[in-house]
């Protein structure tokens, strides 16, 4: 997606938007080269957007099941300039599994 990525993600409204970032990452743990790829350093589609887990009111249970399949996805991608926004993005989930752990 790239910069014709950032440029949709312009035209959205708060709703697109969010629909946007979950979809991206609902795509993650299935095609985490492509997500990564389409990354940009916006709010919408930018690394902490898309691998916070932007979900809408899941439960614990639920994102850790997220996590367990996200995590190792995106880890097997090799960092390299194609997917600059990986570390960024792995950060960003061991953040959440962090936060997640705390939690009852």
């Amino acid at each position: 997606m790239g910069p014709s990525g950032a440029r949709l993600a312009r035209g959205t409204d708060a709703g697109d938007s969010t629909g946007l970032t979950v979809a991206l990452a609902r795509a993650l743990p299935r095609n985490p080269a492509a997500v990564l790829a389409a990354l940009d350093e916006g709010p919408v589609i930018g690394p902490e957007a898309v691998c916070g887990v932007p979900f809408i009111e899941p439960s614990s249970k639920e994102i850790r099941e997220y996590l367990d399949v996200a995590i190792p996805a995106v880890t097997r991608i090799e960092p390299s300039v194609r997917v600059p926004h990986r570390s960024s993005c792995v950060d960003a989930l061991h953040r959440v599994q962090e936060q997640t752990s705390r939690q009852p």
